[in-house]
């Protein structure tokens, strides 16, 4: 196994720059395909699974699910070229991408008037029934969601990231 054409797990989650559970992962999902055994009954991988697992990471990097990349991989095993199909993608991607930052940019607003109106006013000191007089005193700051901060993601009780629609424009003066 010294040869680099193959590797057992450890080695290829290095190099990709992951971990073995994430490869078996990505295995159990179909993204990889199933590695063969050695005689010892461990995963042998060659420079094909590396190549696959870049390729994995990079379409993540642009915001592809696993499901999308599994369908990029499988149109490519089939003998199609799925360019037409990541452009599609990629320009779903682009359009959430800028709705995320017209969120952020809403959001940034909405704190900067929290902010000026909490600067300006002679706000009362904190009681025993009170957390923050500077939010508690601007009420449309409170309905603003907590996901707000996260461009609107939240996470499911797996931490899998959901996407949340915020509501905003709300004004403190």
């Amino acid at each position: 196994m010294g040869n680099h054409e193959h590797f057992y797990i450890g080695e290829l989650a290095r190099k990709a720059k992951l971990g073995p559970k994430t490869v078996r992962y990505y295995e159990e999902l179909g993204l990889l395909p199933e590695a063969p055994r050695s005689e010892s009954g461990y995963r042998v991988y060659t420079e094909a699974d590396l190549h696959r697992l870049r390729f994995i990471l990079k379409a993540k990097r642009f915001g592809l699910s696993l499901a999308e990349i599994r369908e990029i991989l499988s149109l490519s095993r089939f003998g199609e070229t799925p360019c037409c199909r990541v452009v599609g993608l990629l320009s779903d991607h682009i359009a959430e991408v800028e709705r995320s930052i017209r969120e952020l940019e809403e959001l940034r607003d909405e704190m900067a008037r929290l902010r000026d109106y909490a600067a300006v006013r002679r706000l009362p000191s904190s009681d025993s029934q009170s957390f923050c007089p500077i939010i508690e005193s601007c009420p449309e700051a409170v309905a603003a969601p907590a996901s707000a901060a996260s461009g609107g993601r939240t996470t499911d009780e797996r931490g899998r990231v959901k996407n949340r629609k915020m509501r905003t424009g709300s004004s403190c003066a």
